[in-house]
């Protein structure tokens, strides 16, 4: 079996009982030893010796319950504790009778004053000691070595040094046989110290088989928490066992696989894969509850931009998110996105309305709300076109009121309605010229019939049939020149449907170009007019001279 699976308990366990068995062996020694040294002494000397086996049996009883209460002091378990508390008061038992029979054979003064001071030792000792036992009963060791080493160690010296001075008395006339017994407790005490290296070393291994059995996982698991606190996921927890840090490491990688899931659902869901899906491992799992309500919630919202970008595509501008089925800052969002969808919407509504308006001949003042932006830029577009029409309109109104002489600037090399404009007014001028040519020579022709029909008013009365041919050309050039009026009227009138015309956009460009062909249809009418009135009086003049 590994030591990996053992549990801790039992680990443990094992540890300090092969430690408490080494002692319970040291102990067993010494007893051991000391019952053969006293054995020895009893059958050597049955008075003397017996004294000093009842000082030592005393003083045994004293360093056993020195030992128990070192134990005490050392001890985890309460059982041990126990156990020992219950060799103390054994031990006090026994040094109470060896101390009564002890008195009751020594017989001389001094034997009896050192055996009176070494009781008021053990009565002092004994005090101190409880007080230490006391302590260590309530699991409290380390005050309790505190005490027993600052009160209870100095007392019980005390009563060592008065068992010395006891034993040193009744040593008098032994010396021999307390040689023989120091050397029965020597190899006792070396064998006891040879069992205690041996526990000692056992013990250090034991301790260090347990505690790197338990810190090295301890450390692995530690190590793997702190990269989990950082945000690293990736983590490879390789401790196998059956013991409790095992089925920690079990639950730790468990953990850690449930936050990498959440970590790997949260990338997916941060690259717009709005697909993935997280299913909580209990009701307990607030970290994947919440998770897969946020997905939920960003997915709700993926939907409602859809049905707004949709609804703007397709010009439904009233169309406006709903903010009230969202929270904190989703909402916000959604209402960021509505107020949004305002900012455009004001905007092109009014430019919709000036371009309708604009459209229908219908030209509204200019644009005065404040907007910013490329918003600004079509407002300025707006009015812009607003000056431009007006301009337009006012060229048309003086070009309808017969100014002829009026400029007209071109906005720029593509203003087809400027030049168009510009077209019409050098037409009408040029056909205004030319009807103003085709009326001066009307004029001239009369008067020239005016004076040839005075030179045939004196001719003959052979001339009649000339007078009267001529009479009918001038009817037929008085009605020529009615013509000519007409004609001239029509132009007026066709000028100012041109202005009218040119007021109503791109149509009234059409129109006056439409126009102004009729009028240059007219003016050859006028001109054929003039060659046939010249042709008569020419005609008119070569009868004259043949009739004179």
């Amino acid at each position: 079996m590994k030591i990996c699976d053992m549990k801790l308990g039992l680990r443990l366990g094992l540890g300090f009982g092969v430690i408490l068995i080494f002692l319970l062996a040291i102990s067993a020694i010494g007893v051991i030893g000391m019952r053969k040294m006293d054995a020895g002494l009893n059958q050597i000397v049955k008075t003397s010796y017996a004294k000093i086996q009842l000082a030592n049996e005393s003083a045994k009883s004293v360093n056993t319950i020195i030992s128990s209460i070192q134990s005490m002091i050392l001890a985890s378990d309460p059982a041990v504790r126990q156990e020992e508390n219950k060799h103390i008061e054994a031990s006090r038992l026994q040094y109470k009778a060896a101390m009564d029979s002890l008195e009751k054979l020594e017989d001389s003064t001094q034997g009896k004053e050192l055996i009176g001071k070494a009781k008021q030792s053990l009565e002092a000792a004994r005090k101190a000691n409880n007080e230490v036992i006391a302590l260590a009963l309530a699991n409290n060791g380390s005050r309790a070595a505190v005490v027993f080493e600052k009160e209870a160690a100095p007392l019980d010296a005390r009563i060592f040094t008065a068992f010395n001075e006891l034993v040193k008395y009744q040593e008098a006339g032994i010396t021999e046989r307390y040689e023989d017994a120091v050397k029965v407790s020597g190899s006792s005490r070396t064998l006891a110290l040879m069992i205690a290296a041996l526990a000692l070393i056992l013990g250090a291994v034991i301790a260090f088989l347990t505690t790197r059995s338990i810190s090295k996982p301890v450390n692995a698991l530690a190590a793997c928490a702190d990269k989990l606190a950082l945000g690293d996921v990736d983590l490879v927890i390789a401790i196998d066992g059956k013991d409790e840090i095992a089925m920690l490491a079990k639950s730790f990688r468990n953990m850690a696989d449930n936050i990498r899931e959440a970590s790997l659902a949260a990338e997916k869901v941060a690259q717009g894969d709005l697909t993935v899906q997280v299913t909580p491992k209990s009701a307990q799992d607030v970290m994947g509850k919440n998770l897969s309500a946020m997905i939920a919630m960003i997915n709700g919202l993926a939907k409602e931009m859809d049905a707004l970008i949709k609804g703007v595509q397709e010009g439904k501008l009233e169309v406006r998110g709903k903010a009230d089925g969202y929270q904190g800052a989703w909402g916000e969002l959604v209402s960021g996105i509505n107020r949004l969808i305002e900012a455009f919407v004001q905007p092109i509504s009014v430019t919709a309305n000036y371009v309708d308006r604009i459209s229908k001949g219908d030209i509204p003042e200019k644009i005065t709300e404040t907007y910013y932006g490329d918003f600004n830029e079509t407002k300025i577009n707006i009015n812009l076109l607003i000056d431009a029409m007006n301009n337009a309109t006012e060229l048309a109104k003086e070009i309808a009121g017969g100014n002829l002489l009026l400029q007209v600037k071109e906005r720029s090399a593509n203003d087809g309605l400027m030049q168009a404009l510009s077209a019409m007014v050098k037409n009408l001028t040029r056909v205004v010229s030319d009807v103003k040519s085709a009326a001066d020579n009307v004029t001239a022709g009369s008067q020239e019939l005016s004076s040839t029909s005075e030179e045939m008013s004196q001719g003959a009365s052979e001339q009649a049939a000339s007078a009267e041919e001529a009479s009918a050309s001038m009817e037929q050039m008085t009605a020529n020149i009615r013509q000519n009026a007409d004609n001239s009227l029509q132009t007026e009138k066709i000028a100012m449907k041109s202005a009218v015309d040119a007021n109503e956009s791109g149509i009234a460009v059409a129109k006056t170009v439409s126009a102004m062909k009729e009028i240059a249809a007219k003016t050859s009418i006028i001109e054929e007019i003039a060659r046939q009135t010249n042709l008569l009086a020419l005609n008119a003049a070569i009868e004259a001279a043949r009739a004179g």
